[in-house]
């Protein structure tokens, strides 16, 4: 995953692992969209 240098340099100065902030970050997104997510195949 490509991340900004503005958005790295702040992830860095929250004074914890970048990476593993970052990762946290995208789960709590992925989990609190996937509501909205439009379901991908219909039922057989």
């Amino acid at each position: 995953v490509q991340v900004d240098p503005e958005t790295f340099a702040w992830f860095q100065a929250q004074g914890e692992s970048a990476e593993q902030q970052m990762s946290i970050a995208l789960k709590i997104y992925a989990e609190a969209h996937k509501a909205y997510a439009a379901p991908t195949a219909k039922p057989a």
